[in-house]
Protein backbone atom coordinates (compact mmCIF):
# COMPACT_ATOMS: atom_id res chain seq x y z
CA UNK A 1 0.00 0.00 0.00
CA UNK A 2 1.44 3.44 -1.41
CA UNK A 3 1.61 6.20 1.37
CA UNK A 4 -0.57 9.31 0.56
CA UNK A 5 0.76 12.56 -0.88
CA UNK A 6 1.52 15.09 1.44
CA UNK A 7 1.73 18.86 0.19
CA UNK A 8 3.93 21.51 1.54
CA UNK A 9 3.00 25.17 1.17
CA UNK A 10 6.10 27.69 2.79
CA UNK A 11 5.62 31.28 3.71
CA UNK A 12 7.25 33.84 5.48
CA UNK A 13 6.48 36.56 8.17
CA UNK A 14 7.82 39.21 6.16
CA UNK A 15 8.99 38.64 2.43
CA UNK A 16 10.92 41.99 2.48
CA UNK A 17 13.00 42.31 6.07
CA UNK A 18 15.60 44.36 7.18
CA UNK A 19 18.91 42.82 7.50
CA UNK A 20 19.25 41.44 11.32
CA UNK A 21 16.11 41.60 11.79
CA UNK A 22 13.65 37.83 12.86
CA UNK A 23 11.82 36.63 9.98
CA UNK A 24 9.10 33.66 10.79
CA UNK A 25 9.86 31.09 8.18
CA UNK A 26 6.12 28.36 7.84
CA UNK A 27 5.98 25.36 6.49
CA UNK A 28 2.42 24.09 6.41
CA UNK A 29 1.89 20.66 5.97
CA UNK A 30 -1.39 19.00 3.80
CA UNK A 31 -1.33 15.39 4.50
CA UNK A 32 -4.17 12.65 3.75
CA UNK A 33 -3.79 11.62 7.24
CA UNK A 34 -4.63 13.16 10.96
CA UNK A 35 -1.59 14.88 13.11
CA UNK A 36 1.27 14.16 10.92
CA UNK A 37 4.42 14.07 12.46
CA UNK A 38 7.81 14.41 11.31
CA UNK A 39 10.57 17.39 10.91
CA UNK A 40 10.84 19.96 8.23
CA UNK A 41 14.32 21.20 7.27
CA UNK A 42 14.47 24.92 5.56
CA UNK A 43 16.60 25.63 2.78
CA UNK A 44 18.20 28.71 1.54
CA UNK A 45 19.43 27.35 -1.93
CA UNK A 46 20.92 24.33 -1.01
CA UNK A 47 22.25 25.12 2.45
CA UNK A 48 20.44 24.02 5.31
CA UNK A 49 19.38 27.10 7.31
CA UNK A 50 19.44 25.80 11.49
CA UNK A 51 18.13 22.73 12.61
CA UNK A 52 14.86 20.36 11.48
CA UNK A 53 11.93 21.59 13.46
CA UNK A 54 9.37 18.83 14.43
CA UNK A 55 5.82 19.27 12.61
CA UNK A 56 3.00 20.37 15.16
CA UNK A 57 -0.57 20.79 14.22
CA UNK A 58 0.58 20.39 10.61
CA UNK A 59 2.68 23.19 10.31
CA UNK A 60 6.60 23.83 11.19
CA UNK A 61 8.01 27.17 12.03
CA UNK A 62 11.55 28.36 11.89
CA UNK A 63 12.91 32.10 13.23
CA UNK A 64 16.16 33.48 11.84
CA UNK A 65 17.50 36.73 11.34
CA UNK A 66 21.02 35.37 9.87
CA UNK A 67 19.66 35.67 6.46
CA UNK A 68 22.44 38.06 4.75
CA UNK A 69 21.67 41.17 2.47
CA UNK A 70 20.03 40.00 -0.80
CA UNK A 71 17.95 37.59 -1.99
CA UNK A 72 17.34 33.86 -1.06
CA UNK A 73 15.80 31.12 -2.70
CA UNK A 74 13.95 29.25 0.40
CA UNK A 75 12.30 25.90 -0.06
CA UNK A 76 11.24 23.63 2.86
CA UNK A 77 11.49 19.75 2.92
CA UNK A 78 9.03 17.35 4.90
CA UNK A 79 10.77 14.47 6.48
CA UNK A 80 7.69 12.68 6.03
CA UNK A 81 6.29 9.81 8.55
CA UNK A 82 4.99 6.10 8.77
CA UNK A 83 1.74 7.83 7.01
CA UNK A 84 2.80 10.38 4.19
CA UNK A 85 5.64 11.01 2.24
CA UNK A 86 8.64 13.20 1.68
CA UNK A 87 7.50 16.79 0.49
CA UNK A 88 9.55 19.42 -1.10
CA UNK A 89 7.63 23.09 -1.36
CA UNK A 90 7.41 25.04 -4.12
CA UNK A 91 10.64 28.03 -3.49
CA UNK A 92 9.58 31.58 -2.12
CA UNK A 93 11.62 34.41 -2.57
CA UNK A 94 12.69 36.28 0.57
CA UNK A 95 14.68 39.89 0.45
CA UNK A 96 16.57 41.08 3.09
CA UNK A 97 17.12 44.97 2.86
CA UNK A 98 20.34 46.90 4.00
CA UNK A 99 23.85 47.34 2.63
CA UNK A 100 26.56 45.42 1.54
CA UNK A 101 29.28 45.15 -0.88
CA UNK A 102 30.35 43.05 -3.89
CA UNK A 103 33.74 41.98 -4.73
CA UNK A 104 34.62 42.57 -8.96
CA UNK A 105 37.65 40.76 -9.48
CA UNK A 106 39.50 41.91 -13.14
CA UNK A 107 42.77 39.77 -14.12
CA UNK A 108 45.35 41.19 -17.27
CA UNK A 109 48.07 38.34 -17.45
CA UNK A 110 49.46 38.53 -14.11
CA UNK A 111 47.94 41.60 -12.66
CA UNK A 112 44.50 40.88 -10.40
CA UNK A 113 42.35 43.80 -9.07
CA UNK A 114 39.83 43.12 -7.40
CA UNK A 115 37.78 46.32 -6.26
CA UNK A 116 34.79 46.47 -3.26
CA UNK A 117 31.33 47.75 -4.87
CA UNK A 118 29.01 49.00 -2.18
CA UNK A 119 25.44 48.13 -2.53
CA UNK A 120 22.06 49.10 -0.95
CA UNK A 121 19.15 46.84 -1.12
CA UNK A 122 15.55 48.09 -0.75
Amino acid sequence: CALPISLLAISSSNIKAASGSSVALTATLSALTNNPTGTVTFYDGNAAIGSPVSVSGSTATLQTSTLTVGAHTITAVYSGDSRNVKSTSIAITQVITGNTTIAANANSGTIAHVIHIPVSVE
